[in-house]
Parts: C-alpha cells; sequence; structure tokens
C-alpha cells in the first residue's frame, strides 16, 4: 500500500463568485422529473505562481435527463485561493492532486448553494449538484494550470 504524503498546506480563499447564470427556453412543456436531471460539471485550474493563486472555473450544463437532448440551463462559478507557502507546495510546473482536488470540492459545493438560489421558480428547481469525489475529476484538469 502506497504511504500518503503529508503536504503542509497554508491557504485561503480569496474569492468565491458566480459568473454567469442562463437559463434555456423550453420548447417543451411536459413536465420535468427532477431525478432525471443530468448535470455535466467541468473545470478550468489556473495556477499563477508569483501570485501564489490558484484559480478554478466552474462550468455546469444541465439538461433535462442523461440523453442531454434537451438544455435547462448553463451555469458558471469562479473560485480563487492563496497558497502562501506556494514554493513549498507546488510539485513540478503545477500543486498535488490532493490540493487541487480539495479546492475543487469549495467550488462545486459553492456552486451547488448558487445554482440551489439561482433556479428557484424554473422547471429543475428541485435538482441540486450530486454528491462528487473531487479526486475523480482531476482527470478532466491538469494540475498544472495549463
Amino acid at each position: 500500500m502506497k504511504e500518503i504524503e503529508n503536504i503542509n498546506v497554508n491557504s485561503r480563499i480569496k474569492s468565491l463568485e458566480f459568473v454567469s447564470f442562463r437559463i434555456e427556453e423550453r420548447q417543451q412543456s411536459n413536465a420535468i422529473d427532477s431525478n432525471k436531471i443530468t448535470f455535466e460539471i467541468g473545470f478550468n485550474l489556473h495556477v499563477d505562481e508569483l501570485q501564489k493563486q490558484v484559480t478554478i472555473l466552474n462550468s455546469i450544463e444541465i439538461y433535462s435527463d442523461e440523453s442531454k437532448i434537451e438544455k435547462l440551463a448553463s451555469f458558471q462559478s469562479k473560485g480563487e485561493f492563496i497558497i502562501e507557502n506556494m514554493a513549498e507546495v507546488k510539485q513540478g510546473n503545477g500543486i498535488p492532486s490532493v490540493v487541487a482536488a480539495t479546492f475543487i470540492g469549495v467550488v462545486v459545493s459553492s456552486s451547488r448553494g448558487m445554482l440551489r438560489i439561482l433556479s428557484k421558480g424554473s422547471a429543475f428547481e428541485g435538482a441540486i449538484i450530486p454528491i462528487l469525489n473531487p479526486m475523480s475529476l482531476l482527470g478532466s484538469i491538469d494540475p498544472s494550470g495549463k
């Protein structure tokens, strides 16, 4: 079994913000089953070593079901994090996966709350972004921020 290396990260949240939200006009008048709503979640991670900052842009597409034929909305949020001891933490050209996953978890949780408020009164009001393992999302991003 691989031994886990302890990483001492001195970090803080600089900002968590809503970037954009767009509800698509529906062609169909049928009700949407909130249990079938599908979320497509993507990330863009940028590491700025000089500013000791990691920026994560979170994009979410919301569909009526897993076929992804009917798009209901799109949403973007952004999280900025400061790593005071960036020189100690960085690995190669980026940050350790566990640090990136932690920041992604914070951004997704914040997005979940923001989207819950923004979706009030919409056709997908009852849908909530599922709880995700941020480590499983790392395959879609490069922890070096490139």
